[in-house]
């Protein structure tokens, strides 16, 4: 048993950094080697690569509330962890789409505290808003987690009760 944890939590590990350091390395170029609001057209009126700053949340929402949000995201990272430390069953889902989540959480953290602004810069142009590797962690994360839950909830819970009624 002690074998699984120390998987789960090479897994976690694994995942969190190497999506931790694939986002500040981009973050870090993006900053340095291109304009605010400059754009490279990847995909013509596709995919395009455009630096704007984020003060906000998700697609810039809440970018008045700096405080507020610096507040919230930090709080946000200490239920996750509580949820998942206290978490009880899990698989393979949840244990990459935590890692996930957190990584993006702890990833646009960095930026807010260490220059004030989370930097965007993946631009799909039928997405309404540009966001970075750690949005699309967090999204993807999410994603997986909740595929996880339900998987738990609904197919090892029929499992269970077909095998009380045995």
């Amino acid at each position: 048993m002690k074998w699984i944890k120390n998987k789960e939590i090479y897994l976690f590990l694994v995942i969190f950094i190497a999506i931790l350091l694939l986002d500040q390395i981009s973050k870090f170029m993006i900053r340095n080697k291109m304009r605010l609001y400059g754009c490279i057209s990847v995909i013509n009126n596709i995919f395009h690569i455009t630096y704007v700053r984020n003060k906000g949340v998700a697609f810039g929402m809440m970018s008045n509330y700096h405080s507020a949000v610096l507040f919230i995201v930090p709080l946000s990272i200490i239920i996750l962890m509580y949820l998942t430390l206290n978490l009880r069953k899990k698989n393979l889902w949840i244990s990459i789409g935590i890692p996930m989540i957190f990584a993006g959480a702890v990833g646009n953290l960095i930026d807010r505290l260490r220059v004030g602004y989370v930097v965007d810069f993946i631009d799909i142009r039928f997405w309404p808003g540009i966001f970075n590797i750690a949005d699309s962690s967090i999204v993807i994360g999410t994603f997986a987690f909740l595929i996880g839950m339900l998987k738990v909830e609904i197919i090892d819970g029929k499992l269970r009760k077909r095998t009380k009624n045995l």
